[in-house]
C-alpha cells in the first residue's frame, strides 16, 4: 500500500535553544548548511510520499518561506553565476506538496497530528518529528513503509539508548522477530532507569493507520495539558499488534545544542567536498580538543 501523505510538527517552543529560537524557530536551526527540517521533508519526499502537512504556531511563518521561492536571491545568485547556489536555492521549493496547519495552542504530539485529520483522510500516514535526523543509505520512512506493507500495523522507529538517556525517552517491551522487527507489547513514557522494561527508545519516526486518529480525540490531556501520542498507541494495542523498527544509520538528537552541533561536525566530515577539506575539518577539531 503506497503511504502518500506524511505530517511533520514544527511549533515547539524550542526553548533549549534561547535566546536564538526567540526569533528563528527551532526547526530552521541549520545542521552544517541546511535547516533541520530540510532534512525531514527530503526523508519524506525521498520515500515516495506526495504531500507533507508540517504544522506550525501562529508566528512561525519563516518555515513557510523557507520552502517558498525567493526571485531577488534567484536574481541576485545569477547575476553572481552561482550556479550551484542558484540551483540549491531553486530545488528547494519543488522538494515536496506543502502545506501548513496552524497550532494556536501547543497541546503536545497527538494534538498536532489531530490538526491534520482532514488531509490525512481514511488512509494510513508517516510521522516525522525534525529534532530526530538519521543519516541513512536509504531514507528511514521508506523502510519503514516497506515493513507497513508486510504487517499493515503501527510501525514506530527505535533504538538501544544508553542507561542515562532511558527517563528522558518513551521506552517498549518487546519480542524480537528478526533483526530489525519486533512485536511491541508495552510503552512506558521517561521510565526511572530502575523500571524500565528494556533500553529500546522510540524514535520520531512513525507509520500510523488511520484509527488512530479516533483514539487521538477520545485521549484526554495529561501532564502539561498536551495530548500524548503515546497514550493514543496504548489504546490501540489493547486489539491490534504495533511493531518497532530498529533503523540503521547514525542518529542525532537535535532537540538539544550538543545534538545540533555533533550533527553538524558529522555531516563537515561526511559530505566535504574533497578529501582535504575532510582532513582539514578534522584537525581543526583536533586543535580545538587539545
Amino acid at each position: 500500500m503506497k503511504i502518500s501523505k506524511a505530517i511533520i510538527p514544527a511549533a515547539g517552543f524550542g526553548t533549549r535553544f534561547l535566546p536564538a529560537t526567540k526569533s528563528i524557530p527551532k526547526a530552521l536551526l541549520p545542521v552544517l548548511e541546511r535547516p533541520a527540517i530540510h532534512f525531514t521533508v527530503m526523508e519524506a519526499a525521498e520515500s515516495g510520499i506526495d504531500h507533507i502537512t508540517i504544522v506550525t504556531s501562529p508566528k512561525e511563518k519563516l518555515v513557510w518561506e523557507y520552502f517558498q521561492q525567493n526571485r531577488e536571491l534567484e536574481i541576485e545568485l545569477c547575476n553572481r553565476n552561482e550556479n550551484r547556489l542558484l540551483k540549491e536555492i531553486t530545488d528547494i521549493n519543488k522538494i515536496a506538496d506543502i502545506s501548513y496547519v496552524t497550532q494556536e495552542k501547543r497541546m503536545g504530539l497527538g494534538h498536532a497530528i489531530l490538526m491534520c485529520k482532514r488531509s490525512i483522510g481514511k488512509h494510513p500516514f508517516a510521522v516525522l518529528l525534525p529534532d530526530d535526523l538519521i543519516f541513512n543509505e536509504l531514507p528511514t520512512i521508506g523502510q519503514m513503509i516497506d515493513v507497513f506493507n508486510e504487517y499493515t500495523e503501527n510501525i514506530l522507529a527505535v533504538k538501544s539508548v544508553p542507561d542515562e538517556m532511558i527517563p528522558k525517552l518513551g521506552i517498549i517491551k518487546s519480542t524480537r522477530i528478526n533483526d530489525r522487527i519486533s512485536e511491541i507489547s508495552e510503552m512506558v513514557e521517561k521510565p526511572k532507569l530502575e523500571d524500565a522494561p528494556s533500553n529500546q527508545a522510540i524514535i520520531g519516526r512513525y507509520i500510523l493507520k488511520p484509527d488512530i486518529l479516533k483514539l487521538l480525540e477520545a485521549t484526554a490531556p495529561g501532564a502539561n495539558q498536551e495530548i500524548q501520542l503515546t497514550d493514543a498507541l496504548k489504546m490501540a494495542m489493547g486489539h491490534e499488534k504495533t511493531y518497532g523498527f530498529l533503523f540503521p544509520g547514525t542518529h542525532f538528537d537535535l532537540g538539544n545544542p550538543y545534538g545540533l552541533l555533533n550533527a553538524s561536525i558529522y555531516r563537515a566530515l561526511t559530505v566535504g567536498e574533497t578529501v582535504e577539506q575532510t582532513e582539514h575539518i578534522k584537525k581543526s577539531l583536533r586543535e580545538i580538543i587539545q
